[in-house]
């Protein structure tokens, strides 16, 4: 998925995106917001965040981090 212009887009859930690969945010704003169950919003891919792009996680884990999550 990539996010591109200069608005906002939001994602939630409470099980987690289920699309595969990764995310790119080249501008605007990303803002991720739902749950804390250890599902990511982003899916199970690379979240690339490019210059100038804002990523805003309203979860304190939105990235689904467990055991050998590298964030």
């Amino acid at each position: 998925v990539i996010k591109a212009g200069t608005g906002n887009l939001s994602l939630g859930s409470n099980t987690g995106n289920t699309f595969t690969g990764g995310m790119t945010v080249q501008a605007g704003t990303l803002t991720l917001s739902g749950t804390n169950n250890g599902s990511s919003m982003v899916g199970p891919g690379t979240l690339t965040i490019e210059s100038g792009a804002i990523v805003v996680a309203n979860t304190h884990n939105a990235f689904g981090q467990g055991t050998g999550t590298h964030l």
